[in-house]
């Protein structure tokens, strides 16, 4: 668990990128910035939020498009929903 300002935060980890949703990419007064560390900000929440919507509103534009895998695949490369780019499309590294 991180602590900012009294709250702790669940810090999430995969791979070697280490993660924290916030309110700011900055690392508050009281947050330990792992180094490497990237944060879902509010803005990029948005950006994730348009983008999934966009992949399932794609994927339902025809009956069967859910059950073809290579469509899901090309969708979910289209809209950066990818593990290879999910992190460094929809977060930010935080600023200390």
């Amino acid at each position: 668990m991180v602590g900012v300002n009294g709250l702790s935060w669940p810090q999430f980890s995969c791979g070697l990128t280490e993660r924290m949703t916030s309110s700011s990419a900055g690392n508050g007064r009281v947050a330990s910035a792992v180094l490497g560390m990237r944060v879902v900000t509010p803005a990029m929440f948005d950006k994730l939020k348009d983008a999934v919507t966009s992949y399932a509103a794609a994927l339902a534009s025809s009956p069967d498009r859910w059950a073809d895998e290579q469509a899901v695949r090309e969708q979910l490369a289209r809209h950066k929903l990818t593990g290879d780019r999910f992190f460094t499309t929809y977060s930010e590294s935080v600023r200390t």
